[in-house]
């Protein structure tokens, strides 16, 4: 099984080496016959470069990209999808974990899924250690995998700087994309606020998140095709 992981990051540098650990520490590796790339969009944070600059050389599998400026999560998950060269995508977050058999408990779905999710457990950051409290009885909205063709097929993301990924899912939804759900615990999300469902500008309680909710429940048409926004990126040697 060959995978292309996309993680974006944007003031991640306090989380990025745990997740990039947890890449790493995958029993899905045990395998030679499986391989993952990872790719890493840095969205124009100096910190978080600085940081990935420091530790990138432990991980084999990894390819930095730096976005000269701030476009926002959703521009650069498009902009890393081109540049994928693995048939599934694997979209996960800087700020997340994954439990060391996450990806030998969700490939086995893969062959059959269309886009595939998953549950967490919820953790803390605390003093450098990651405290892991209740699971979630909830899939969450922005971690997936899906074959690169339908994620094409589908246009990508929106351009927004949040909840685009609920309107992806949403999409698929109406468009007649079953989801395969899996019941199975396979990773850590980390709760701060930093997140992008925490933070001023686009967490829940935002007027920026508010106006995008309200244009995704009051849209009829979903079978609109519009060129996904990109932008160029940087490989970091």
């Amino acid at each position: 099984m060959k995978i292309s992981a996309l993680i974006t990051a944007y003031k991640a540098q306090d989380f990025i080496e745990l997740c990039l650990n947890s890449f790493k520490q995958q029993t899905f590796l045990n395998n030679p016959n499986n391989e993952i790339e990872v790719l890493l969009a840095i969205d124009g944070c100096k910190r978080t470069l600085n940081k990935v600059n420091e530790i990138k050389h432990k991980y084999p599998f990894l390819k930095v990209y730096l976005a000269k400026y701030n476009v926002g999560t959703y521009v650069l998950r498009n902009s890393l999808a081109q540049l994928a060269k693995y048939p599934n995508l694997f979209f996960f977050d800087s700020d997340d974990l994954l439990l060391p058999d996450m990806l030998n408990i969700v490939t086995p779905h893969i062959k059959e899924a269309n886009i595939l999710r998953y549950k967490f457990m919820a953790g803390k950051l605390r003093a450098g250690a990651v405290i892991v409290g209740n699971s979630r009885d909830m899939y969450p909205h922005g971690t997936m995998i899906l074959k690169k063709s339908l994620f094409e097929r589908l246009y990508g993301f929106q351009n927004w700087y949040c909840a685009a990924d609920t309107e992806f899912l949403m999409r698929s939804v109406k468009l007649g994309i079953e989801h395969t759900l899996l019941e199975d615990k396979v990773y850590i999300r980390l709760f701060h606020n930093k997140s992008l469902t925490q933070r001023r500008d686009t967490g829940m309680q935002s007027a920026y998140r508010k106006k995008v909710r309200s244009n995704i429940d009051t849209k009829t048409d979903w079978d609109v095709p519009f060129e996904p926004v990109t932008t160029d990126l940087q490989l970091i040697e």
